[in-house]
């Protein structure tokens, strides 16, 4: 599982490389930009709008 705002081309194709060695891919998105795209059966949650939205509700705590 990789949480990150940002995915760099070499990082992309590091995510490739694992998902063809057979591991498992989560990212959580949370970067502003679009999110390039990921090979097929990498699972991707994009969490920026959802992010937003929490702390338009003020539920969102910040330590």
């Amino acid at each position: 599982m990789v949480a990150t705002a940002f995915l760099s081309p070499e990082f992309v194709d590091t995510l490739t490389d694992l998902k063809r060695r057979g591991y498992k891919i989560v990212v959580l998105y949370v970067g502003e930009a679009p999110r390039p795209d990921l090979a097929e059966g990498i699972l991707v949650y994009e969490l920026m709008k959802l992010l937003i939205d929490l702390q338009k509700e003020s539920t969102l705590v910040s330590v």
